[in-house]
Formats: C-alpha cells, structure tokens, sequence
C-alpha cells in the first residue's frame, strides 16, 4: 500500500522493474539504502521481497514525497525497519550526519550498504518543459543532478562486495559510461521494450558492483561477463506477453512463493487449456489447479485465470441444462 498524489508523481513499471533486479541481486542484503526515493516504490518494494531482518534507508530531497513515504511507511508498520531522510542525495554520506539509523551498529555503519537502489529522472534540465508542479519537474528533470550524481554517491556508501541497481533511460549513454566512471563493473543490463513493433528498448536496469575496493577510485570497466537481457512488454498488437504475464504474476506473490519460470509454464497451460476444444474440461481443471498451487488468484489483470475460470462455468452449466433437458 502506497500513498501518492493523484494527478502527480506515481509509481510505475521502471519503479517495479528496478525493485525486481535489485531484490534478485541482493536477497542477502542486511542494510539497503535508495536514493532519490521519491514516494519510496522502489525501497519499499525491493525491502518487502529481502530477508525480514533487512532495514531501508531512503533519501529523498522533496518534501512532499517525502511526507508520502513516511505516512506509507506508516500506514504498512514499517517504522522500524525504514528510515526517510529528507535532504539532497548529494550531500548523503556514509557516516555522515543524515546516516545515523538505529537499527545497525558502528560496524554495520561503517561498512557500508549491502544493496543501493535508484531511480534518477531520465531528461536533462533542459532537455523539454518542466511541469509546474516541483514533485513532477524533479522526477523527471535533472533539477538535483542526473545519473552521475546517483552513482558518485552509491560509490561512497556501498559496501564492499554490494550491489548498485538503478534505471534510466536505454537510448542514454550515460546508462553505461556513467557507472563506469565512478568506478563500477556492469554486471547487468536489463532492456525492457513496452511494445515489441517498437525497434528500440524504452528503459533499461543496470546492476553494478565496485571495481575495486578503494572508495575514490574510479576507472570502472565493463566486463565481457556481463550479462545482456531484454524483456518485450507487450507484442505489436498491444497485447502482454507471457514473458510479462510472468514477471507480473511473480511481483504480485510473496517472495519464495514460486519462479517465474513456473509461472509462465502455467500461463502457457491456461491459455493452451482455454484453446483446446477436444478433452477440454479436463485440461482446463488440471490448469486451473496447477495455476492456483502456484498463488495465482483470478484478480484484475489475470486474464489467463479469470478466463479460464469463466469457461469452466459455462462449461459446467452448459452440461447442467443437457443433464436437465
């Protein structure tokens, strides 16, 4: 549960999108850290699929927004696992003034952040008209600093062997070159298409790690390692494809509960179930339940589920009104 402005800054894919890699790369991490946190969909929701032991520090310089992540932090019990620092991501410092969480003790603090997640805004201050709103203009403007000013930081406060996931925009360079100069190896590069007739991706995540143990060094390189994926949302004719059918499936259920590659075998199933009009109902049962043991439940958006849900009705009382007749 989050609380947002209605007609201003909201959660979005590049949001869950950044918390999935983040949570995937860093299921270990005792002590994460988000910067630019914004309304906190990204901290809160990589927080809630690591260990429960795991505490959030998010930095976040609008007030507004930051008044919207205290009350969601609230509202969801959270108090004392996630702390709002309500200032500029650029003066953020690891021992510093603002890093004084009760939850971890001096060495804890002094080592760093297991896991740093960010979201920066993709267009530079010039880069087009701001919205009259300040939440709105800072979210997608580089009103505080752009993807450089993200990945200074998170050089300064990771922890050795940590982990750094951010999002921005694919076709910007600066995707790549800019945790390469602050002295990160790529380890990830996730490309996500909204639509497939779209030749080039819309947004990308990242996932880097320190070059090298010294905090000020920079020279980071990319290495032949790195692991290069792309996720198309939707196909040309503007449907979700079962690739995101999955990865929606597997965010909406609790972390552990299943794999998405269990999730897309049972979608394929439904759809497959739906499709078959030989030995129907017999199939369509045993997709059905094969979707359920896995958490699936028929809510909006579950089309597969809710579809094949409906057809069993119709099916059943189809043979109802035969028996009756």
């Amino acid at each position: 549960r989050v609380h947002q402005l209605k007609r201003r800054h909201r959660f979005s894919n590049d949001d869950r999108l950044c918390a999935w890699r983040a949570a995937e790369y860093g299921k270990g991490a005792r002590r994460c850290l988000d910067l630019g946190s914004g309304i906190g969909s990204v901290g809160l929701s990589c927080l809630w699929r690591c260990s429960a032991s795991a505490t959030l520090v998010c930095v976040e310089a609008q007030a507004v927004s930051a008044d919207l992540l205290r009350r969601t932090v609230a509202l969801n019990g959270l108090q004392g696992r996630v702390r709002v620092v309500e200032g500029d991501l650029r003066d953020f410092s690891l021992g510093g003034r603002d890093d004084d969480d009760e939850n971890c003790d001096d060495d804890q603090r002094t080592s760093g952040f297991d896991l740093i997640t960010a979201s920066p805004p993709y267009v530079p201050a010039r880069g087009g008209v701001q919205s009259a709103h300040s939440q709105k203009a800072h979210c997608r403007f580089e009103l505080r600093g752009g993807v450089e000013a993200y990945c200074a930081t998170a050089k300064r406060c990771l922890s050795p062997g940590g982990v750094f996931v951010f999002v921005m925009a694919s076709a910007d360079p600066r995707t790549e070159t800019a945790p390469r100069d602050a002295g990160f190896t790529i380890l990830e590069r996730f490309d996500y298409k909204f639509k497939g007739d779209r030749d080039k991706p819309h947004v990308a995540t990242v996932v880097c790690r320190a070059t090298n143990p010294n905090p000020t060094g920079g020279g980071g390189d990319v290495v032949t390692s790195c692991h290069r994926r792309e996720l198309v949302l939707r196909d040309a004719d503007g449907r979700r494809t079962l690739e995101y059918r999955a990865w929606q499936e597997y965010m909406a259920l609790k972390p552990n509960t299943a794999t998405m590659d269990a999730l897309y075998d049972a979608l394929v199933d439904l759809r497959r179930a739906v499709d078959d009009e030989d030995g129907r109902a017999g199939r369509l049962q045993r997709a059905i339940d094969r979707a359920t043991a896995l958490g699936m439940k028929p809510t909006r958006g579950s089309d597969e589920l809710r579809e094949a849900l409906s057809l069993q009705e119709a099916l059943t009382s189809r043979d109802s009104n035969k028996q009756t007749t």
